[in-house]
């Protein structure tokens, strides 16, 4: 080990003594470059440190997303059955049921949309302003929030 008091003495230069104070700023300025030059080792760390929250956040949000698409898909096979088999068939590459009617598909999922806003609850809006009208997705999606926030309060993006 270094003997401590040696850091306090005076340095010896070609043109002398380097006073105590001088010394120490020149300790400041080695120390910022040091950081400055081996930031980038510590900036990488934050971005796998919050990888596994992350992970879970999406895939819990996956989870939710999915319970209310097949809550809209069930709703538009009730309005618009022809409409979403075409739909489905054409999802599976079938050719068999013809071109698709773009258009009144788009109406239907519009229709479908209102119907669950005036005859359902919302049980959960997320902070990206997403309606969960589900018990699992909205349940699901809390989870996910707090996992985001868990992460956000860590320092996570």
């Amino acid at each position: 080990m270094d003997n401590p008091s040696r850091w306090n003495a005076p340095m010896p230069t070609p043109s002398g003594l380097i006073a105590p104070a001088a010394r120490a700023l020149i300790r400041r300025v080695l120390l910022a470059c040091a950081a400055l030059v081996f930031g980038g080792a510590a900036q990488a760390a934050p971005a796998s440190r919050c990888r596994p929250w992350r992970e879970e956040r999406d895939a819990l949000a996956q989870q939710a997303m999915a319970a209310e698409i097949l809550l809209v898909q069930q709703t538009r096979q009730r309005l618009c059955p022809v409409l979403e088999r075409q739909a489905q068939g054409a999802n599976a590459a079938e050719l068999s049921y013809g071109p698709i009617d773009y258009r009144a598909l788009i109406d239907c999922r519009a229709r479908a949309e209102q119907l669950l806003r005036k005859n359902r609850a919302v049980l959960h809006r997320n902070e990206r302003g997403f309606l969960f009208y589900t018990v699992e997705g909205a349940r699901l999606a809390r989870r996910s929030d707090a996992v985001h926030l868990a992460g956000r309060m860590r320092g996570c993006p």
